[in-house]
């Protein structure tokens, strides 16, 4: 069976390369390559058309604009839809957006684009929403993921839950295990399906190397204030 491979850059309006991802048994592309994927996207652009994919024998390469920045996916999963690859890629976009908020994505200024490239740079959680969504959750399921349980048991686990967000001060908390949603308050209802799944996806992939750790997210597609996500396990293969 040929193994997946997956390449994923982004690219800004003067052909500055921000980030570049590889995933399986394939090398960093040269920036010739990454000139010639550029390229092609914005001959179109000029001649009037939107470029949205290219297929070869081997290859499938898809292109998404948000705003300035446009996002360019190549996989020889030629089994994978172009529509699932067009809602990863929204899904990614989307992702970025929770991380970094809107005003940091709004790149229109040489300094803006620096900041972005080293947030960019650093940002693990990229890797949780580019990978092959092979398990759950995943991003590319219109909304969270969730166990359906007996209602006795569900009863307890949101009291549980309830005394644990009191705690901690908070009226939006979830439970997770294995990656899908056990209970969750009222408050985290609130969040969109897809603000939903993103937090599942990062709770679910982070490792930390302590069994609790926390990041800075924006809610309301990157245009509220910062807040904290935090997660504990709780028990062997459950998080919080």
């Amino acid at each position: 069976m040929q193994q997946s491979q997956q390449l994923f850059t982004i690219v800004d309006e003067g052909g500055q390369t921000l980030v570049v991802r590889s995933y399986g048994d394939i090398q960093a592309p040269s920036f010739p390559t990454l000139g010639l994927l550029f390229s092609i996207a914005t001959f179109s652009e000029t001649s009037g058309f939107e470029m949205q994919s290219v297929c070869t024998q081997d290859v499938q390469i898809m292109y998404r604009r948000f705003g300035s920045l446009l996002f360019i996916m190549a996989t020889n999963n030629l089994l994978l839809h172009a529509d699932a690859v067009r809602r990863k890629l929204e899904a990614v976009y989307d992702g970025m957006l929770l991380l970094f908020g809107a005003e940091l994505l709004a790149v229109d200024k040489p300094f803006q684009l620096d900041r972005l490239r080293k947030a960019l740079r650093g940002c693990q959680a990229l890797d949780y929403f580019l990978c092959e969504d092979v398990t759950l959750p995943s991003i590319l399921l219109p909304g969270p993921q969730e166990v359906a349980l007996p209602p006795e048991d569900v009863s307890e686990l949101r009291r549980a839950l309830g005394r644990a967000s009191q705690t901690a001060s908070t009226q939006q908390a979830a439970l997770l295990s294995n990656g899908l949603y056990l209970v969750c308050t009222p408050g985290w209802r609130q969040l969109s399906p897809r603000e939903s799944c993103l937090l599942q996806v990062i709770a679910t992939h982070h490792q930390p190397e302590e069994d609790h750790f926390s990041i800075t997210v924006h809610l309301n597609a990157g245009t509220s204030q910062p807040c904290e996500l935090v997660a504990s396990r709780v028990t062997e293969g459950s998080t919080q």
